[in-house]
């Protein structure tokens, strides 16, 4: 929740950054031509119409194929500080150029979230440039880092101010996030502290936050979620709560590591007050349980053959959709769901 959600509109007009490239004629009459590709063998199905970078800091080297000679190549984005740059343009045979963007961490939160930028290779005399897109991050459908409640203390060790989720305010409700109680309580024990939700009580309850709806899973076969977490003890260390906890897809789609058993829960574990655990949970469509408008997570403190108390904080929730194919392989680079192992804690 230290984190700044940055919103991304579309590029600037204008370049930021620029390269130049080459400065030899063709030796031939030949149709102008400009494409650009992942790989210098340019041997991919077609050349590029966009392009998506990992979210940790890299370099990614593109290649241009053409005729023309002395273009530019430059990025453009709508961030306060640009986010990528081209370091380099080299011509490496005959009609051939390889430029270089090197990008920076997606730092912001949500980290997943997508941003984008344009790389821009043109030559304007001659009327003739390439926009590819670059985007960073997937799709978020739903989430919030829960900066808006502002109730009660930061501190987990003081309750006083501490706001049922049936009490926030209309604005806050608004959001879309829901709780029901557990087993046999009759409350929901999902409370608003100042920038984020505590799960359960001292009195042994359990509690739950469900993700808003979104109309647009409909159209979504791959679904990532990402969220914050961490178990009570107090402030010595002497006395622990249960720290295990649950995280559950509904109405819509298998938890991913295990689509053949049609899975929809996963247990976890949380770190304690001080450690904070981030987590990522993948969840995928299929055609005899693809994902609907009803689909939604529900993440329940404490477990079922759990006893004692079980209050979770949780903050920074976020649903990505993820594309086979052009999205980051989150799921594999991460081995799957659970901890995250694809940054370091």
């Amino acid at each position: 929740m230290n984190m700044h959600l940055l919103k991304f509109l579309l590029p600037v007009p204008f370049a930021l950054l620029l390269q130049s490239c080459g400065d030899k004629d063709s030796n031939a009459v030949r149709s102008e031509i400009m494409e650009v590709w992942s790989s210098e063998a340019c041997d991919d199905e077609a050349p590029l119409d966009k392009f998506c970078v990992s979210v940790k800091a890299g370099t990614q080297d593109f290649y241009v194929r053409t005729n023309v000679s002395d273009f530019k190549a430059f990025w453009q984005d709508a961030a306060p500080l640009p986010w990528a740059e081209v370091t380099a343009c080299e011509e490496v045979s005959d009609g051939l150029f390889k430029v270089s963007l090197s990008y920076a961490d997606r730092a912001d939160y949500p980290l997943y979230s997508r941003r984008v930028g344009t790389l821009s290779i043109v030559k304007p005399e001659a009327s003739l440039g390439v926009f590819l897109p670059v985007y960073q991050g997937a799709y978020e459908r739903v989430g919030s880092r829960f900066d808006e409640l502002v109730y009660g203390s930061e501190n987990p060790y003081v309750t006083a101010g501490e706001t049922e989720i049936s009490f926030w305010t209309t604005q806050l409700k608004s959001l879309g996030f829901t709780s029901e109680p557990v087993s046999l309580d009759t409350l929901s024990r999902c409370y608003g502290k100042a920038g984020l939700v505590k799960l359960g009580d001292d009195e042994g309850h359990r509690g739950c936050i469900y993700t808003p709806y979104d109309e647009g899973f409909r159209s979504d076969s791959l679904l990532m979620l990402t969220f914050d977490a961490a178990a009570w003890k107090s402030a010595d260390g002497t006395q622990k709560d249960q720290n295990r906890f649950t995280v559950e897809v509904l109405d819509g789609g298998y938890i991913r590591d295990d689509v053949v058993a049609g899975k929809t829960v996963l247990q976890l574990e949380a770190p304690y007050i001080g450690e904070t655990g981030h987590y990522m949970v993948f969840v995928a469509g299929t055609e005899n349980n693809p994902l609907t408008t009803r689909t939604r997570f529900r993440i329940c403190s404490g477990t079922e053959d759990g006893s004692g108390n079980a209050r979770l904080y949780v903050d920074n929730i976020s649903v990505v959709r993820l594309i086979d194919g052009f999205d980051e392989d989150f799921f594999a680079a991460n081995g799957g769901s659970g901890r995250n192992r694809f940054y370091s804690e």
